[in-house]
């Protein structure tokens, strides 16, 4: 599911996860979203804060949320484990 934040939210970007032994490799454009925060949907507690496009991250919860921000809006996804 995607969330909005604002009336003019950013496009839900394109990304890829895979999952590893131990975590999560996510990719995107950096271009469009130079910033991506991870957290974990159950509690909210902050993964990481990802910049440059790929990063892995040990997913701890059943459900992982992503934050892609464009510098001026947010768009939100969220990967079951």
């Amino acid at each position: 599911a995607v969330e909005r934040s604002g009336a003019a939210a950013a496009a839900p970007p394109a990304f890829r996860a895979e999952r590893r032994p131990g975590g999560l490799e996510l990719s995107w454009n950096p271009a469009a979203h130079p910033l991506v925060m991870v957290r974990d949907a159950e509690t909210g507690e902050v993964l990481a804060f990802a910049r440059g496009g790929r990063t892995t991250v040990a997913a701890v919860g059943a459900e992982v949320e992503l934050v892609f921000a464009d510098g001026l809006r947010s768009a939100v996804r969220r990967i079951r484990r």
